[in-house]
């Protein structure tokens, strides 16, 4: 290299280092993962005199066990290497759950296109050319670290959002079913003669506390989906029963609107392996939803079938319908549609994505067949035996 080192252009050039804008750069830890002992040591002090802490490897196995045992917060991984590919070490990386959300910059001298996409599509961060330009190289580590300061502040304010939310709806769930059981004791007509006023406004406070309370459990179940820990416990056990047990729950709401819930089951249908309380979750929503937004004195349809080795679920409903632009964002959290009931309220954005969740943690699949005007079916379907349970728990978001 005629005398020089890799990426020296002059004396001048080292003589001011920019400062490093990441907060509190003793601490940040980078590992260099290169068999070259003229690369590692390059890179080794020209990071060290910018104030990072660094580790060396020489190999990718060697690489491995270094950010298993004490995980950096950046990785500069050479690509070519004789023991490991840096591409595999890279991978290997992102497969582990220390180490997946740590940066890597691949160090390539095969800078061609195909090499470049073959890294970023194994998890790479970022890459860049041997021989090394000073400024670039120090703006690349940079840039990777305030990326993953930003993403690290963002988890930890996630988690506090988690707890805040937990703690909240904890909170909120124990006066409220105080109300209900008072509520109760108040509509009870061996306790004293109500009068039609007073049995109107009973029923409303009972009706507010009954959605709140669906909002609290639902806000939960949110924060357990994020948290990663939305458990099922499947056993056998019959739609038919959950079904009827829902239809029972709903039928004062139901009756009220002059609404006709029709219950089409076969006899011969089958049991499944699913988390009852779970399954009557979500068949409970996709009726109170039907209810909710449909028109007075129009029939709903609730209905299931074995097919094969899946059960499908349906309910239909003969309200407004769901415009198709809408359809899509059905079944993210916290999204809502243009559609509003006919007293003029909009869901809260939580019912339907939980359900998507349930549904897919049984191995399954929700879906919703609308055209404005015609109404809606909302349906789902979970394997018969339980086979494709996906997991016992959420995966964290």
């Amino acid at each position: 290299m005629s005398g020089q080192r890799p990426g020296e252009k002059s004396q001048a050039s080292r003589a001011t280092p920019p400062e490093p804008s990441v907060a509190e750069p003793a601490r940040v830890r980078v590992l260099v993962v290169d068999d070259s002992e003229l690369y590692r040591t390059y890179l080794q002090e020209e990071l060290t005199a910018a104030g990072y802490e660094v580790e060396t490897a020489p190999g990718g196995t060697l690489a491995l066990a270094a950010a298993a045992a004490r995980p950096p917060d950046l990785v500069m991984l050479d690509v070519v290497m004789d023991d490991m590919n840096g591409l595999d070490v890279c991978a290997q990386l992102r497969r582990t759950r220390e180490t997946s959300d740590i940066p890597v910059v691949l160090v390539t001298s095969q800078d061609s296109p195909d090499d470049t996409v073959r890294g970023l599509d194994v998890g790479a961060s970022d890459y860049i050319s041997k021989p090394f330009n000073r400024e670039i190289l120090l703006a690349r580590v940079r840039n990777q670290l305030l990326m993953k300061q930003g993403r690290d502040e963002l988890k930890r304010l996630n988690v506090l959002k988690d707890e805040v939310l937990s703690i909240a709806s904890h909170d909120l769930k124990g006066p409220l079913s105080s109300i209900l059981a008072l509520v109760g004791i108040l509509m009870d007509s061996s306790a004293a003669p109500l009068t039609p006023f007073q049995q109107r406004s009973i029923q409303g406070i009972q009706d507010t506390a009954i959605y709140m309370l669906g909002l609290v459990n639902n806000v939960l179940d949110i924060a357990k989906m994020e948290a990663g820990r939305m458990e099922i416990y499947p056993v056998e056990v019959q739609v038919m029963h959950i079904i009827t047990l829902c239809v029972e729950r709903n039928h004062f709401m139901a009756h009220r609107k002059g609404l006709d819930v029709q219950v089409h089951l076969p006899r011969n249908l089958p049991a499944v392996v699913a988390d009852p309380h779970k399954l009557t979750q979500v068949i409970n929503n996709l009726l109170n939803n039907a209810i909710k937004f449909s028109p007075d004195n129009r029939p709903i349809v609730i209905g299931a079938q074995a097919d094969g080795s899946r059960l499908r679920v349906w309910v239909e409903d003969r309200g407004p319908g769901i415009p198709e632009a809408d359809q899509s964002r059905l079944f993210r959290k916290f999204s809502q549609t243009s559609v509003k009931s006919p007293t003029g309220e909009r869901g809260s954005g939580l019912g339907l994505a939980i359900v998507k969740q349930i549904v897919e943690l049984h191995g399954g699949r929700v879906w919703v067949e609308s055209k404005p005007g015609e109404g809606s079916l909302f349906a789902f379907e979970i394997p018969t035996r339980g086979e494709a349970f996906v997991a016992t728990r959420t995966p964290a978001v």
